[in-house]
């Protein structure tokens, strides 16, 4: 398994006096530039409602709907962790904002449970610039 920063290989050398190589290239390891698993609380997650009263970002373990367990060790965030959520209703989570000025490149990965009612109601997931939100 490679190491960072530097990306080497260490291999233990035979005993047998004959030795044959092959020599691969292999990409570096990913890095992380954010992770989060809502053990520590909400930290700089913010969350509100534009819609009907009654529905809202709950950060907990699951209870009654929804998934059996959380998909980190014990805490995630849903909508009414203990309940349905209500009719028309429109709540957001958003993220602590996220650096990736020095980044070439950057993949978002995240772990889902949707149960909502098909052709009626929606999840989406938007990246946003922190600038101006769009």
């Amino acid at each position: 398994e490679a190491t960072e920063p530097v990306n080497t290989l260490t291999i233990p050398r035979p005993d047998d006096p004959e030795r044959f190589f092959v020599v691969e290239e292999f990409n570096p390891p990913p890095v992380s530039v954010f992770s989060d698993d809502f053990e520590s609380g909400q930290g700089g997650w913010t969350t509100g409602s534009d819609g009907a009263a009654g529905t809202a970002w709950d950060l907990g373990s699951p209870a009654a709907v929804g998934p059996s367990a959380a998909h980190s060790p014990a805490n995630c965030f849903g909508t009414n962790l203990a309940a349905d959520y209500e009719i028309d209703a429109e709540v957001w989570l958003r993220s602590p904002e996220i650096d990736l000025t020095e980044a070439a490149a950057a993949t978002l990965q995240y772990a889902q449970f949707r149960d909502i009612e098909e052709g009626f109601d929606l999840g989406r997931v938007a990246v946003l610039d922190a600038g101006d939100h769009s």
